[in-house]
């Protein structure tokens, strides 16, 4: 029992001793194989390194190594922008994908081009070029379609038309006048013109039009202006109403004081004149005595009697 106990620990010993030295081996190896594979990069990295800054140094025959760099070369994937529609406040739409080099100088009325990083900014609208009161304008609509100008507020279709302004009436050279007129802040298809106690039919006018003549017009009389659409005509105002009170009517009872006033300066002038004249051949009637002058004589003492 003893021997087989002895020598069962002898096997162990023997193993653990076997194991030991197997180990020490295969780290032994390991160390060799590091170290010799740690001389060979640092004897090879300087030439990888010059093959890879300078390729063109390498026969093109042994290696091909500009596929091998294009392939190392890491691409980032194509980056995709966000769309971007732009749509305006007055019916205009605008797409980005629309935008090319051809029409780079056509942008949309509300944007522009200020940097290569953004492409287009808003604008701000700005009121459109439209005056009331110009006679044949394009209407404010179309001009904000072309160029997306804003427009003055307007009252709807289905309303009957605000009054007009009725500016002037300007006396013509035959007897009649010329009306002129502003827009009233309403839409309106046409306008017609009202002259007091006069029969007939008004005169009609388009929805452009802004002036009107009218013939053998009598001073004194009340023209008004009114506006049409298809809800209805405009009510008269004070604005919309003027009496037609020309130059001529005006300035007539001046002219005629004018003349009565040149007149009696001229009668006066004349007496002064005649006085004068009178009392001047008075003092030389002596030297006329001498040469004949009986008859001036006379007519000197009958004068001198008289305002006696």
């Amino acid at each position: 029992m003893w021997r087989e106990r002895e020598k069962e620990r002898e096997n162990v010993r023997v193993k653990k001793i076997t194991k030991s030295v197997e180990r020490k081996e295969t780290l032994d190896i390991l160390l060799f194989f590091n170290s010799e594979m740690m001389s060979f990069c640092w004897n090879w990295a300087p030439l990888l390194l010059l093959l890879v800054l300078t390729p063109d140094l390498l026969p093109t025959h042994l290696i091909n190594t500009r596929p091998l760099l294009t392939h190392a070369i890491p691409t980032s994937p194509p980056v995709t922008h966000p769309k971007i529609q732009y749509v305006t406040a007055v019916g205009f739409d605008y797409d980005e994908d629309d935008y090319t080099e051809e029409n780079a100088s056509h942008f949309p009325p509300n944007y522009s081009k200020v940097s290569s990083a953004s492409t287009l900014v808003p604008m701000q609208p700005k009121p459109c070029d439209y005056h009331p009161c110009q006679d044949n304008q394009v209407p404010c609509s179309q001009l904000s379609a072309q160029t997306g100008c804003l427009c003055p507020g307007l009252s709807g279709v289905d309303e009957p038309p605000h009054a007009p302004h009725l500016q002037k009436l300007v006396p013509g050279t035959d007897g009649g006048a010329e009306v002129r007129w502003c827009a009233p802040a309403s839409v309106v298809s046409g306008y017609r013109v009202v002259i007091e106690d006069r029969k007939g039919a008004p005169l009609q006018f388009r929805g452009d039009s802004r002036s009107g003549v009218l013939r053998e017009l009598e001073a004194g009389v009340k023209v008004c202006v009114e506006a049409v659409n298809i809800a209805g005509t405009s009510a008269p105002s004070e604005l919309s109403c003027l009496r037609y009170d020309p130059p001529e009517a005006t300035n007539l009872a001046l002219r005629a004081g004018v003349i009565g006033g040149g007149l009696g300066f001229l009668l006066l002038l004349s007496l002064v004149a005649l006085v004068l004249w009178r009392r001047q051949t008075c003092k030389t009637g002596e030297s006329l005595l001498q040469h004949g002058g009986n008859a001036v004589m006379k007519f000197c003492v009958a004068e001198n009697v008289r305002v006696k």
